[in-house]
């Protein structure tokens, strides 16, 4: 019972993710913005927005227009809501587990702002440096040493990525945005495992472009000049890792 409460809530999480990034990315205020059908603009009603729930009541079109909802709305919400299964299967009851899932929200929102216009807003990941490290270590979840070290490496490693590509190929290959995703990450995760970070999240984005070639969405020809956005892996990436590094010390613990 307590994991479909979480999973319901990481559902609620998506869905609020998503109003925000549309809300940012469409330039309306947010507080005169309402969740709306993306093809005729009508307003939903709350029964409308149960997360995956609803989707799948109304097989996946608007009650009013009958157009197709994307699919990106339950694929957000079912991840989401999976991501905050396994916060609470890793963390359980705790403080760190409501931390998590703050994090989680703020990944989602951004990474879906990246999704819409490749850009990683200043305005949420900024206050991100000043909210999350310092929490993440009262909560015992890095220490000080271990995040300034991973703030400074992964800032270090990721902008001298950005400048090799850019003298290869002469044009930008890594964002400013991931840049600073990056040094996030590194802050919450520690400089140990940044090399899993960075891993991660080069082969999941190779995954989605071999994916995008295979279908037919993108010619080979175009695979070097087609841009993709980097900052929903890299904050997947983080995300799998805090919970892997739950994993290896709950195991170390056992054993």
């Amino acid at each position: 019972m307590i994991m479909a409460f979480f999973f319901l809530l990481g559902g609620c999480l998506a869905s609020f993710s998503l109003w925000l990034a549309q809300t940012y990315v469409n330039g309306t205020s947010y507080f005169r913005a309402r969740s709306h059908c993306p093809q005729c603009g009508k307003a939903l009603c709350a029964y409308d927005m149960i997360p995956v729930f609803s989707y799948l009541a109304l097989k996946g079109k608007c009650r009013h227009c009958q157009k197709p909802i994307p699919l990106l709305y339950l694929a957000t919400e079912v991840l989401c809501g999976l991501f905050a299964t396994a916060i609470y299967s890793s963390f359980g009851l705790h403080a760190q587990t409501f931390l998590l899932l703050a994090l989680l929200f703020l990944l989602f929102t951004v990474s879906l702002v990246d999704y819409y216009i490749t850009i990683l807003p200043d305005c949420m990941l900024l206050p991100a440096f000043l909210v999350f490290p310092p929490l993440f270590i009262a909560c015992g979840l890095i220490t000080t040493s271990e995040a300034l070290t991973g703030f400074l490496v992964a800032l270090g490693s990721s902008a001298g990525l950005r400048a090799a590509f850019y003298l290869l190929r002469k044009k930008e290959g890594l964002g400013m945005g991931d840049v600073k995703l990056f040094a996030l990450a590194g802050a919450l995760c520690g400089w140990q495992l940044l090399p899993l970070l960075f891993f991660l999240s080069a082969s999941l984005a190779l995954l989605v472009v071999a994916g995008l070639h295979v279908t037919g969405k993108v010619d080979s020809r175009a695979l070097w000049r087609y841009r993709i956005p980097f900052g929903p892996f890299i904050a997947a990436s983080t995300l799998g890792v805090i919970l892997l590094r739950q994993i290896g010390a709950y195991a170390l613990f056992l054993f």
